[in-house]
């Protein structure tokens, strides 16, 4: 079987937990036997051939429109991404085309449309069915599929603030946001199948109407670890029997940080590592140095993917505590592949990676004083800590193995080129 990958994006130019699980599914592809070329894009240079991993990628450039920003990285780059693709397929003839992230949808449904070839389109974020793309509103209610007064307040939240300038903008993106949606929602009817990285994405879209012979759930693919020997606590100045709770992901209000942070005058000899970058930084830090826990939070920056391991080795609990509409976290999927407890929202697809009392605990509410009893229950518990572990690291051998997602994506495969050819 001949199969085009396409992504906006792709590692390692971009590292991010899509564009790596992207990278892993392609790898997996090809160790299951299947021919696999993967496109992805670029705004400068020139074409770029490489065989990455085993897996042959081919990065070729797109145009910009400097003066219109918004448009450019849109329905222009829809545009520039379908006229490439078309272009390629003159030396790779793909069985079927599989999009890998939101952003490729709408070009390769043209691209499908043109040419007979089917497509199938993972989903594996908001971006395809939330204009502002956050996935929750700012009352922590999901806004998929949102719309009229929803999306209008939503929009001025996010682009409207201070001068009128900025309002006038923001009512220029609602309007426009609705010939932009519908463009999106168009181009996933026309996918053979929407795969959903969690049951929790198949049932939004269920409930927003997609229809259910659509969708199926195909999670992203990680390999499990061995700890590795860490010097982080020592180059932190973290004494070697206190705890650690961590996060890694953008720093943000929805992300849910600052409920760890609150959580510390709590938790005596606990600390919180925090790794990546992101808008919320100030306000954490000033949060801290209000509660008086300042020297317990650390703040590393971004984390290369490789050098991940070392914390996660020295980690006691890996949590993620916010309201954002989390796909697939990759934070807790790489945890529970160290053998580390997680804890995180009853929300989105968390609970398709923790079920809840064996391997971590799924947060019922946003109240600091449950975070704080979960917490204290795994650190209390050393024989608990270690059960949990062993069974995350046990279901990411058995259930998100990239053996048994290219075995799901095969079949996915198959089934639509049969159907295809009927």
């Amino acid at each position: 079987m001949n199969l085009l990958i396409v992504s906006r994006k792709y590692y390692p130019e971009v590292i991010g937990g899509g564009q790596i699980s992207a990278h892993f599914i392609a790898q997996a592809l090809v160790n299951a036997g299947v021919t696999v070329r993967v496109l992805t894009f670029t705004t400068e240079g020139t074409r770029k051939d490489e065989l990455l991993d085993g897996v042959n990628v081919t990065r070729l450039p797109i145009r910009t429109l400097k003066l219109f920003p918004r448009i450019s990285n849109v329905e222009w780059m829809y545009r520039e991404m379908k006229l490439q693709t078309l272009h390629f397929l003159k030396e790779f003839r793909p069985d079927v085309i599989h999009a890998l992230n939101g952003e490729s949808v709408p070009s390769i449904a043209a691209v499908s449309r043109i040419t007979g070839i089917p497509f199938v389109a993972t989903v594996n974020g908001p971006t395809l069915f939330c204009f502002t793309q956050e996935g929750t509103d700012s009352k922590g209610n999901h806004c998929f599929g949102c719309k009229g007064r929803q999306r209008f307040n939503e929009t001025m939240l996010k682009w409207g603030q201070g001068s009128l300038i900025n309002k006038a903008k923001a009512f220029g993106f609602w309007l426009y946001s609705y010939p932009h949606m519908y463009l999106l929602k168009k181009s996933c009817l026309a996918a053979k199948q929407l795969l959903c990285v969690s049951s929790g994405v198949k049932s939004t879209l269920l409930s927003i109407g997609y229809p259910e012979r659509l969708l199926t759930v195909v999670h992203n693919p990680i390999e499990t670890h061995t700890k590795v020997k860490s010097t982080i606590k020592k180059k932190l100045g973290i004494p070697a029997s206190d705890k650690i709770l961590f996060f890694a992901g953008r720093i943000t209000i929805n992300k849910g940080v600052q409920n760890m942070v609150a959580a510390l005058p709590s938790l005596p000899k606990t600390h919180v590592v925090i790794a990546g970058k992101g808008d919320y930084i100030q306000e954490i830090t000033e949060l801290a140095a209000r509660l008086d826990v300042s020297e317990r939070v650390h703040f590393v920056g971004f984390v290369s993917n490789e050098a991940l391991g070392q914390y996660y080795s020295i980690a006691d609990i890996v949590i993620m505590a916010g309201t954002f509409f989390e796909s697939l976290g990759r934070m807790l999927l790489e945890a529970c592949s160290y053998g580390v407890p997680v804890i995180a929202t009853n929300y989105a697809g968390n609970p398709d990676v923790i079920e809840d009392g064996k391997n971590g605990f799924l947060l019922q509410t946003q109240n600091v004083a449950e975070l704080c009893k979960k917490v204290k229950r795994i650190l209390a518990a050393p024989k608990l800590a270690a059960q949990m572990g062993k069974y995350g690291k046990q279901k990411m051998r058995h259930e998100f193995s990239p053996e048994a997602v290219a075995k799901e994506l095969t079949q996915v495969y198959e089934n639509v080129c049969t159907e295809n050819r009927a």
